[in-house]
């Protein structure tokens, strides 16, 4: 149970925006959620400047990968309880079998 509930965070999809506010051009969730037309307009507006620019790019790949990261962790806690439970299982028909 303990690795299907890991393995479910792993799948399961989530991009909170937590780094980015609503002018920030380049994360995921609002390219992915808003409309084409939303995203150019946020793109036009924030083209000018180039710090703010660079900003969001780094505040979305900052994000990106602090999902990625969570993912991954998650994936190898349930790779880790999903092994210890075959071998439980394992040893346990072992047992079993030695003592009919």
């Amino acid at each position: 149970l303990i690795s299907i509930w890991f393995a479910f965070w792993v799948v399961y999809p989530r991009l909170k925006d937590t780094s980015c506010n609503k002018d920030c051009m380049f994360w995921a969730y609002h390219i992915s959620c808003e409309g084409f037309e939303c995203d150019l307009e946020r793109f036009k507006r924030n083209i000018s400047n180039p710090e703010k620019v660079l900003d969001c790019i780094s505040r979305s790949t900052v994000a990106v990968a602090n999902v990625l990261k969570e993912k991954y962790e998650n994936l190898q806690k349930a790779l880790i309880f999903l092994v210890a439970a075959l071998l439980f299982e394992d040893l346990t028909l072992f047992f079993l079998l030695i003592s009919t």
